[in-house]
């Protein structure tokens, strides 16, 4: 049925777009296709939290190089 397949793979893009390896959208298309969707939702979640632990150490390194950067101006002396 094409309204399916539309469903899939608009699914599909929306996880590309998430960031999700290929491996990650294919045991959601397994879990999907067995209705399994308390899995669903905790793979979802473990990957949201994995995508906020790399934002975090992310923010970390800009707020390091916003010291140096305010460092320098504030006391480099040329």
């Amino acid at each position: 049925m094409r309204g399916e397949q539309d469903l899939k793979d608009a699914i599909k893009q929306n996880l590309i777009d998430s960031g999700c390896n290929k491996k990650q959208i294919e045991k959601f298309f397994e879990l999907y296709e067995q209705r399994q969707k308390d899995e669903i939702i905790t793979m979802l979640k473990e990957h949201k939290e994995n995508l906020l632990k790399k934002l975090r150490l992310d923010k970390k390194e800009i707020d390091d190089l916003d010291y140096l950067i305010l460092d320098i101006q504030n006391n480099f002396k040329i």
